[in-house]
Protein backbone atom coordinates (compact mmCIF):
# COMPACT_ATOMS: atom_id res chain seq x y z
CA UNK A 1 0.00 0.00 0.00
CA UNK A 2 1.26 3.45 -0.89
CA UNK A 3 -0.16 6.35 1.12
CA UNK A 4 0.40 9.91 -0.07
CA UNK A 5 -0.89 13.02 1.64
CA UNK A 6 -0.63 16.66 0.48
CA UNK A 7 1.38 19.03 2.67
CA UNK A 8 -0.08 22.44 1.79
CA UNK A 9 -3.15 22.01 -0.44
CA UNK A 10 -4.99 19.44 -2.52
CA UNK A 11 -3.06 18.23 -5.55
CA UNK A 12 -2.46 15.07 -7.59
CA UNK A 13 0.60 12.92 -8.33
CA UNK A 14 1.76 10.70 -11.17
CA UNK A 15 2.90 7.20 -10.09
CA UNK A 16 4.63 4.46 -12.03
CA UNK A 17 4.37 0.85 -10.81
CA UNK A 18 5.67 -2.39 -12.30
CA UNK A 19 5.45 -6.05 -11.19
CA UNK A 20 8.42 -7.15 -13.29
CA UNK A 21 11.65 -8.03 -11.43
CA UNK A 22 13.61 -7.55 -14.65
CA UNK A 23 12.56 -3.92 -15.16
CA UNK A 24 15.46 -1.58 -15.75
CA UNK A 25 15.54 2.17 -16.03
CA UNK A 26 15.04 3.06 -19.73
CA UNK A 27 17.59 5.84 -19.37
CA UNK A 28 20.23 3.58 -17.83
CA UNK A 29 20.97 6.17 -15.17
CA UNK A 30 22.58 5.48 -11.83
CA UNK A 31 20.45 7.43 -9.38
CA UNK A 32 22.21 9.01 -6.48
CA UNK A 33 20.65 10.75 -3.44
CA UNK A 34 21.72 14.19 -4.55
CA UNK A 35 20.10 13.66 -7.96
CA UNK A 36 16.84 12.13 -6.70
CA UNK A 37 13.89 14.19 -5.61
CA UNK A 38 12.06 11.06 -4.30
CA UNK A 39 13.68 7.63 -4.18
CA UNK A 40 12.19 4.53 -2.50
CA UNK A 41 13.54 1.06 -3.27
CA UNK A 42 13.50 -2.04 -0.99
CA UNK A 43 14.17 -5.70 -1.64
CA UNK A 44 10.63 -6.68 -0.60
CA UNK A 45 8.90 -4.25 -2.99
CA UNK A 46 7.46 -5.49 -6.26
CA UNK A 47 8.17 -2.20 -8.04
CA UNK A 48 9.50 1.30 -7.70
CA UNK A 49 8.03 4.73 -7.11
CA UNK A 50 10.40 7.50 -7.98
CA UNK A 51 10.99 10.75 -9.82
CA UNK A 52 14.21 12.61 -10.31
CA UNK A 53 15.69 15.80 -11.72
CA UNK A 54 16.84 15.00 -15.23
CA UNK A 55 18.57 18.36 -15.60
CA UNK A 56 20.98 17.61 -12.79
CA UNK A 57 21.87 14.28 -14.37
CA UNK A 58 22.84 15.96 -17.59
CA UNK A 59 25.30 18.07 -15.68
CA UNK A 60 27.40 14.93 -15.19
CA UNK A 61 28.17 14.85 -18.91
CA UNK A 62 27.24 17.81 -21.06
CA UNK A 63 24.38 20.18 -20.36
CA UNK A 64 21.97 20.26 -23.31
CA UNK A 65 21.79 23.52 -25.23
CA UNK A 66 18.65 25.64 -25.52
CA UNK A 67 18.29 28.94 -27.35
CA UNK A 68 15.73 31.51 -28.46
CA UNK A 69 15.74 33.01 -31.95
CA UNK A 70 13.62 35.91 -33.16
CA UNK A 71 11.76 35.34 -36.42
CA UNK A 72 9.97 37.67 -38.80
CA UNK A 73 6.48 38.79 -37.95
CA UNK A 74 6.93 39.16 -34.18
CA UNK A 75 7.54 35.45 -33.63
CA UNK A 76 10.17 33.62 -31.63
CA UNK A 77 11.52 30.10 -31.97
CA UNK A 78 12.82 28.00 -29.09
CA UNK A 79 15.28 25.24 -30.07
CA UNK A 80 17.10 22.65 -28.00
CA UNK A 81 19.53 19.78 -28.43
CA UNK A 82 18.38 16.22 -28.98
CA UNK A 83 18.69 14.03 -25.92
CA UNK A 84 21.72 11.76 -26.08
CA UNK A 85 19.96 9.15 -23.91
CA UNK A 86 17.75 6.80 -25.94
CA UNK A 87 16.76 9.46 -28.51
CA UNK A 88 14.59 6.93 -30.38
CA UNK A 89 12.37 6.53 -27.30
CA UNK A 90 12.09 10.21 -26.44
CA UNK A 91 9.29 12.67 -27.13
CA UNK A 92 9.48 16.33 -26.13
CA UNK A 93 6.84 18.36 -24.34
CA UNK A 94 6.97 22.08 -23.63
CA UNK A 95 5.34 24.34 -21.07
CA UNK A 96 5.09 28.07 -21.82
CA UNK A 97 3.72 30.55 -19.32
CA UNK A 98 4.27 33.96 -17.77
CA UNK A 99 4.13 32.78 -14.14
CA UNK A 100 7.18 30.71 -13.18
CA UNK A 101 9.41 27.76 -14.01
CA UNK A 102 7.98 24.28 -13.62
CA UNK A 103 9.91 21.21 -12.47
CA UNK A 104 7.27 18.74 -13.63
CA UNK A 105 4.45 18.40 -16.12
CA UNK A 106 2.16 17.48 -13.24
CA UNK A 107 2.78 20.87 -11.67
CA UNK A 108 1.99 22.70 -14.91
CA UNK A 109 -1.14 20.62 -15.52
CA UNK A 110 -2.26 21.19 -11.93
CA UNK A 111 -2.01 24.96 -12.32
CA UNK A 112 -3.69 24.85 -15.72
CA UNK A 113 -6.63 22.55 -14.97
CA UNK A 114 -6.91 22.69 -11.16
CA UNK A 115 -5.89 20.35 -8.37
CA UNK A 116 -8.23 17.51 -9.42
CA UNK A 117 -7.04 14.93 -11.99
CA UNK A 118 -8.00 16.36 -15.42
CA UNK A 119 -10.60 14.70 -17.62
CA UNK A 120 -9.42 13.18 -20.87
CA UNK A 121 -11.81 15.37 -22.85
CA UNK A 122 -10.19 18.51 -21.49
CA UNK A 123 -6.64 17.50 -22.39
CA UNK A 124 -6.22 17.29 -26.16
CA UNK A 125 -2.62 18.45 -25.90
CA UNK A 126 -1.08 16.08 -23.34
CA UNK A 127 -1.83 12.38 -22.62
CA UNK A 128 -2.33 12.45 -18.84
CA UNK A 129 -5.10 10.28 -17.46
CA UNK A 130 -6.52 8.94 -14.18
CA UNK A 131 -5.33 5.44 -13.25
CA UNK A 132 -8.82 3.94 -13.14
CA UNK A 133 -9.39 4.47 -16.89
CA UNK A 134 -6.89 1.83 -17.96
CA UNK A 135 -8.37 0.45 -21.19
CA UNK A 136 -9.77 3.74 -22.49
CA UNK A 137 -6.64 5.60 -21.52
CA UNK A 138 -4.40 3.14 -23.33
CA UNK A 139 -6.41 3.62 -26.48
CA UNK A 140 -6.28 7.39 -25.97
CA UNK A 141 -2.49 7.35 -25.62
CA UNK A 142 -2.03 5.50 -28.91
CA UNK A 143 -4.19 8.01 -30.80
CA UNK A 144 -3.03 11.31 -32.27
CA UNK A 145 -2.70 13.25 -29.05
CA UNK A 146 0.67 14.78 -29.78
CA UNK A 147 0.94 17.95 -31.80
CA UNK A 148 2.20 17.64 -35.36
CA UNK A 149 2.42 21.36 -36.05
CA UNK A 150 5.50 23.44 -35.38
CA UNK A 151 3.40 26.17 -33.83
CA UNK A 152 1.44 25.48 -30.65
CA UNK A 153 -1.77 27.57 -30.74
CA UNK A 154 -2.54 30.07 -28.02
CA UNK A 155 -5.07 32.79 -27.26
CA UNK A 156 -4.52 36.42 -26.36
CA UNK A 157 -7.24 36.99 -23.78
CA UNK A 158 -5.40 35.43 -20.81
CA UNK A 159 -2.29 37.14 -19.52
CA UNK A 160 -1.37 34.28 -17.16
CA UNK A 161 -2.20 31.49 -19.57
CA UNK A 162 -0.27 28.22 -19.23
CA UNK A 163 0.35 26.41 -22.49
CA UNK A 164 1.20 22.70 -22.41
CA UNK A 165 1.92 20.79 -25.62
CA UNK A 166 3.84 17.77 -26.89
CA UNK A 167 5.81 17.94 -30.14
CA UNK A 168 6.80 14.27 -30.55
CA UNK A 169 10.45 14.24 -31.68
CA UNK A 170 10.61 17.83 -32.85
CA UNK A 171 13.20 19.94 -31.06
CA UNK A 172 11.84 23.40 -31.85
CA UNK A 173 8.77 25.41 -31.01
CA UNK A 174 7.42 28.67 -32.47
CA UNK A 175 5.38 31.09 -30.35
CA UNK A 176 3.28 33.85 -31.91
CA UNK A 177 1.21 36.78 -30.64
CA UNK A 178 3.47 37.53 -27.71
CA UNK A 179 2.53 40.24 -25.24
CA UNK A 180 4.70 43.32 -24.96
CA UNK A 181 6.89 43.47 -21.87
CA UNK A 182 5.90 40.04 -20.53
CA UNK A 183 8.48 37.60 -19.15
CA UNK A 184 7.99 34.15 -20.67
CA UNK A 185 9.18 30.90 -19.10
CA UNK A 186 9.96 27.95 -21.38
CA UNK A 187 10.31 24.51 -19.78
CA UNK A 188 11.07 21.51 -21.98
CA UNK A 189 10.40 17.99 -20.68
CA UNK A 190 11.36 14.65 -22.17
CA UNK A 191 8.83 11.82 -22.12
CA UNK A 192 9.69 8.15 -22.27
CA UNK A 193 7.32 6.64 -24.83
CA UNK A 194 7.61 3.16 -23.27
CA UNK A 195 6.53 4.16 -19.75
CA UNK A 196 4.88 7.55 -20.15
CA UNK A 197 7.20 9.06 -17.52
CA UNK A 198 8.37 12.63 -18.05
CA UNK A 199 11.45 14.41 -16.74
CA UNK A 200 12.63 18.05 -16.86
CA UNK A 201 15.15 18.59 -19.63
CA UNK A 202 16.02 22.26 -20.37
CA UNK A 203 14.58 25.66 -19.52
CA UNK A 204 15.01 29.28 -20.54
CA UNK A 205 13.28 32.65 -20.19
CA UNK A 206 12.65 35.64 -22.42
CA UNK A 207 11.25 39.10 -21.82
CA UNK A 208 9.53 39.99 -25.05
CA UNK A 209 10.01 43.43 -26.55
CA UNK A 210 8.52 44.40 -29.90
CA UNK A 211 11.39 44.95 -32.34
CA UNK A 212 11.77 48.56 -33.33
CA UNK A 213 11.07 49.05 -36.99
CA UNK A 214 13.60 51.18 -38.78
CA UNK A 215 12.04 53.63 -41.21
CA UNK A 216 12.41 52.81 -44.88
CA UNK A 217 14.26 55.51 -46.78
CA UNK A 218 12.58 57.27 -49.68
CA UNK A 219 14.83 58.32 -52.55
CA UNK A 220 14.38 61.53 -54.49
CA UNK A 221 12.52 60.87 -57.73
CA UNK A 222 12.00 57.13 -57.04
CA UNK A 223 8.68 55.51 -56.22
CA UNK A 224 8.62 53.11 -53.28
CA UNK A 225 6.12 50.31 -52.66
CA UNK A 226 5.44 49.06 -49.14
CA UNK A 227 3.53 46.00 -47.98
CA UNK A 228 0.79 46.65 -45.45
CA UNK A 229 -0.46 44.38 -42.67
CA UNK A 230 -3.55 44.70 -40.48
CA UNK A 231 -3.16 46.93 -37.41
CA UNK A 232 0.44 47.81 -38.33
CA UNK A 233 1.92 51.12 -39.46
CA UNK A 234 4.81 51.48 -41.89
CA UNK A 235 7.11 54.49 -41.50
CA UNK A 236 9.00 55.99 -44.44
CA UNK A 237 11.81 58.51 -44.03
CA UNK A 238 13.07 61.26 -46.34
CA UNK A 239 15.93 63.71 -45.71
CA UNK A 240 16.27 67.22 -47.10
CA UNK A 241 19.90 68.27 -46.87
CA UNK A 242 19.78 71.18 -49.33
CA UNK A 243 17.05 73.82 -49.64
CA UNK A 244 14.55 73.50 -52.49
CA UNK A 245 11.57 75.51 -53.71
CA UNK A 246 8.99 72.70 -53.68
CA UNK A 247 8.58 69.19 -52.35
CA UNK A 248 6.03 66.93 -54.07
CA UNK A 249 4.49 63.72 -52.75
CA UNK A 250 1.98 61.26 -54.10
CA UNK A 251 0.44 58.34 -52.20
CA UNK A 252 -1.85 55.67 -53.64
CA UNK A 253 -3.15 52.26 -52.53
CA UNK A 254 -2.46 49.25 -54.74
CA UNK A 255 -4.84 46.41 -55.44
CA UNK A 256 -8.00 47.98 -54.06
CA UNK A 257 -8.93 49.15 -50.58
CA UNK A 258 -7.99 52.37 -48.80
CA UNK A 259 -5.02 53.56 -46.80
CA UNK A 260 -4.37 56.22 -44.16
CA UNK A 261 -1.26 58.35 -44.19
CA UNK A 262 0.30 61.15 -42.17
CA UNK A 263 3.30 63.40 -42.90
CA UNK A 264 5.36 64.73 -40.02
CA UNK A 265 8.79 65.96 -39.05
CA UNK A 266 10.83 65.33 -35.95
CA UNK A 267 9.08 68.14 -34.05
CA UNK A 268 5.54 68.44 -35.36
CA UNK A 269 2.90 67.03 -37.73
CA UNK A 270 2.59 68.65 -41.17
CA UNK A 271 -0.46 66.75 -42.44
CA UNK A 272 -2.90 65.05 -40.11
CA UNK A 273 -4.01 61.47 -40.76
CA UNK A 274 -5.92 61.30 -44.03
CA UNK A 275 -7.67 58.40 -45.76
CA UNK A 276 -7.25 57.90 -49.52
CA UNK A 277 -8.81 55.22 -51.74
CA UNK A 278 -7.43 56.27 -55.15
CA UNK A 279 -4.70 58.92 -55.21
CA UNK A 280 -3.55 61.86 -53.15
CA UNK A 281 -0.90 64.43 -54.15
CA UNK A 282 0.74 66.89 -51.76
CA UNK A 283 2.95 69.84 -52.55
CA UNK A 284 5.00 71.72 -49.96
CA UNK A 285 6.50 75.10 -50.85
CA UNK A 286 9.98 75.93 -49.55
CA UNK A 287 10.36 72.98 -47.16
CA UNK A 288 12.87 73.32 -44.35
CA UNK A 289 15.92 71.16 -44.00
CA UNK A 290 15.59 68.09 -41.83
CA UNK A 291 13.97 64.69 -41.60
CA UNK A 292 10.48 64.01 -42.93
CA UNK A 293 8.41 60.93 -42.10
CA UNK A 294 5.42 59.40 -43.88
CA UNK A 295 3.35 56.84 -41.95
CA UNK A 296 1.09 54.52 -43.96
CA UNK A 297 -1.44 51.99 -42.68
CA UNK A 298 -4.54 50.14 -43.85
CA UNK A 299 -7.88 51.94 -43.54
CA UNK A 300 -11.29 50.39 -42.88
CA UNK A 301 -13.86 51.45 -45.49
CA UNK A 302 -16.78 49.43 -44.20
CA UNK A 303 -18.32 45.99 -44.12
CA UNK A 304 -17.60 43.93 -47.22
CA UNK A 305 -14.79 46.19 -48.40
CA UNK A 306 -11.31 44.76 -48.90
CA UNK A 307 -8.11 46.06 -47.33
CA UNK A 308 -5.18 47.44 -49.29
CA UNK A 309 -2.23 45.06 -49.24
CA UNK A 310 0.27 47.51 -50.70
CA UNK A 311 0.83 51.25 -51.17
CA UNK A 312 3.04 53.30 -53.45
CA UNK A 313 4.74 56.49 -52.21
CA UNK A 314 6.76 58.96 -54.23
CA UNK A 315 8.65 62.10 -53.30
CA UNK A 316 10.60 64.56 -55.46
CA UNK A 317 12.33 67.89 -54.96
CA UNK A 318 12.18 68.70 -58.67
CA UNK A 319 8.82 69.23 -60.36
CA UNK A 320 10.27 68.31 -63.76
CA UNK A 321 10.85 64.74 -62.53
CA UNK A 322 7.29 64.24 -61.33
CA UNK A 323 6.10 61.11 -63.19
CA UNK A 324 2.33 61.57 -62.96
CA UNK A 325 0.35 63.35 -65.66
CA UNK A 326 -1.85 66.26 -64.69
CA UNK A 327 -5.54 65.47 -64.70
CA UNK A 328 -8.15 68.23 -65.12
CA UNK A 329 -10.27 69.38 -62.21
CA UNK A 330 -13.24 67.47 -63.65
CA UNK A 331 -12.44 63.83 -64.49
CA UNK A 332 -15.91 62.85 -65.63
CA UNK A 333 -16.55 61.28 -69.07
CA UNK A 334 -19.93 61.40 -70.76
CA UNK A 335 -21.43 59.85 -73.87
CA UNK A 336 -23.00 61.93 -76.67
CA UNK A 337 -26.29 60.05 -76.95
CA UNK A 338 -27.32 61.83 -80.17
CA UNK A 339 -24.38 60.17 -81.96
CA UNK A 340 -25.07 56.69 -80.59
CA UNK A 341 -25.20 53.90 -83.24
CA UNK A 342 -25.41 50.11 -83.31
CA UNK A 343 -21.65 49.66 -83.63
CA UNK A 344 -20.15 52.91 -82.34
CA UNK A 345 -20.40 55.56 -79.63
CA UNK A 346 -18.96 59.04 -79.12
CA UNK A 347 -17.56 60.28 -75.81
CA UNK A 348 -16.29 63.64 -74.53
CA UNK A 349 -13.93 64.64 -71.72
CA UNK A 350 -11.88 67.56 -70.48
CA UNK A 351 -8.27 67.68 -71.66
CA UNK A 352 -5.23 67.81 -69.39
CA UNK A 353 -4.16 71.37 -68.47
CA UNK A 354 -0.56 70.38 -69.26
CA UNK A 355 0.02 70.42 -73.02
CA UNK A 356 2.73 67.75 -72.65
CA UNK A 357 0.14 65.22 -71.46
CA UNK A 358 -1.71 64.62 -74.70
CA UNK A 359 -1.83 60.81 -75.04
CA UNK A 360 -5.15 59.14 -74.15
CA UNK A 361 -5.87 55.41 -74.08
CA UNK A 362 -9.32 53.78 -74.14
CA UNK A 363 -10.20 50.40 -72.60
CA UNK A 364 -13.66 48.84 -72.90
CA UNK A 365 -15.20 45.80 -71.20
CA UNK A 366 -18.58 44.23 -71.86
CA UNK A 367 -20.96 44.77 -68.93
CA UNK A 368 -23.73 42.30 -68.13
CA UNK A 369 -25.12 44.01 -65.03
CA UNK A 370 -28.02 46.41 -65.08
CA UNK A 371 -27.41 50.06 -65.81
CA UNK A 372 -27.34 52.56 -63.01
CA UNK A 373 -24.71 50.90 -60.81
CA UNK A 374 -22.22 53.07 -58.95
CA UNK A 375 -18.56 53.15 -59.90
CA UNK A 376 -15.84 53.52 -57.26
CA UNK A 377 -12.80 55.65 -57.94
CA UNK A 378 -10.40 53.65 -60.10
CA UNK A 379 -7.24 52.26 -58.59
CA UNK A 380 -4.31 54.25 -59.95
CA UNK A 381 -1.45 51.92 -58.94
CA UNK A 382 0.14 50.06 -61.91
CA UNK A 383 -2.88 51.14 -63.87
CA UNK A 384 -1.82 50.56 -67.47
CA UNK A 385 -0.14 47.23 -66.82
CA UNK A 386 -3.21 45.84 -65.04
CA UNK A 387 -5.49 46.94 -67.90
CA UNK A 388 -3.24 45.43 -70.55
CA UNK A 389 -3.28 42.11 -68.70
CA UNK A 390 -7.04 42.17 -68.04
CA UNK A 391 -8.64 39.30 -70.03
CA UNK A 392 -12.06 41.00 -69.97
CA UNK A 393 -10.91 44.01 -72.02
CA UNK A 394 -12.47 43.67 -75.50
CA UNK A 395 -11.36 46.95 -77.13
CA UNK A 396 -8.29 49.12 -76.50
CA UNK A 397 -6.46 51.83 -78.42
CA UNK A 398 -4.52 55.08 -77.83
CA UNK A 399 -4.67 58.48 -79.52
CA UNK A 400 -2.87 61.80 -79.22
CA UNK A 401 -5.11 64.83 -79.00
CA UNK A 402 -4.66 68.51 -78.25
CA UNK A 403 -7.62 70.85 -77.84
CA UNK A 404 -8.11 73.72 -80.26
CA UNK A 405 -9.21 77.23 -79.37
CA UNK A 406 -12.77 76.51 -80.49
CA UNK A 407 -13.03 73.35 -78.37
CA UNK A 408 -12.66 75.22 -75.06
CA UNK A 409 -10.35 72.45 -73.81
CA UNK A 410 -13.01 69.81 -74.53
CA UNK A 411 -12.03 66.66 -76.45
CA UNK A 412 -14.17 64.00 -78.15
CA UNK A 413 -13.55 60.57 -79.66
CA UNK A 414 -15.62 58.15 -81.71
CA UNK A 415 -15.27 54.48 -80.71
CA UNK A 416 -16.30 51.97 -83.41
CA UNK A 417 -16.29 48.21 -83.86
CA UNK A 418 -18.79 47.54 -81.05
CA UNK A 419 -21.63 45.00 -80.88
CA UNK A 420 -25.30 46.08 -81.22
CA UNK A 421 -27.36 46.45 -78.06
CA UNK A 422 -24.38 46.04 -75.76
CA UNK A 423 -23.30 47.89 -72.64
CA UNK A 424 -19.60 48.61 -72.20
CA UNK A 425 -17.64 49.93 -69.26
CA UNK A 426 -15.24 52.61 -70.51
CA UNK A 427 -12.00 53.55 -68.80
CA UNK A 428 -9.95 56.43 -70.16
CA UNK A 429 -6.36 56.89 -68.98
CA UNK A 430 -3.98 59.80 -69.49
CA UNK A 431 -0.39 58.79 -70.17
CA UNK A 432 2.72 60.90 -69.55
CA UNK A 433 5.68 60.33 -71.84
CA UNK A 434 8.34 58.31 -69.98
CA UNK A 435 6.12 58.43 -66.93
CA UNK A 436 3.02 56.87 -65.43
CA UNK A 437 -0.69 56.88 -66.27
CA UNK A 438 -3.76 58.12 -64.42
CA UNK A 439 -7.37 57.23 -65.00
CA UNK A 440 -10.46 59.36 -65.48
CA UNK A 441 -13.69 58.29 -63.78
CA UNK A 442 -15.28 55.09 -65.04
CA UNK A 443 -18.47 55.30 -67.07
CA UNK A 444 -20.59 53.08 -69.30
CA UNK A 445 -21.67 53.48 -72.92
CA UNK A 446 -24.48 51.75 -74.83
CA UNK A 447 -25.07 50.82 -78.45
CA UNK A 448 -28.52 50.69 -80.08
CA UNK A 449 -30.14 47.56 -81.52
CA UNK A 450 -30.57 48.40 -85.21
CA UNK A 451 -28.22 50.23 -87.54
CA UNK A 452 -29.48 52.96 -89.89
CA UNK A 453 -29.50 51.88 -93.50
CA UNK A 454 -27.27 54.01 -95.65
Amino acid sequence: MVEIRPIYSDTFVHLFVTTSHDYTDPFNLDLSPQDSLIQNDTSNDQGKSYSYNFLNMNQKSQKPWVGVKRLRGNRIQVKWDTSHINPHLIHYCIVVNTRRDYNSLCGALGDKYGFLPPDLRDLPMYPFYPPQQSSEASEFLTSATDMDNDVVPRTNNQLNEILVGCLKRKTNYILTDLLEGRLYYFNVFIKDTTTGLSYPYVRTTLKYQTPKQRPNHLRDGKSFKVRLQPLKTVTLKFNINKPCTELSFYIMPCGGGAISYKILTTNHTLYEETMVDSLDMIKMAFPLRGKYFVTVSQAWEGEGQGLARMAEVYVSKKQKKFPLPKLPATTKIWEVESKRACDEVTVQWWASPDFRDNEYCFFLKEETRKQGFHFKKPNQCDLERSLQNDPYVTHSFCVQKNPTENDENLLSQRISGLQPLHVYVLQLILRRHNGKSLSYDLTYVTTIQKCDEK
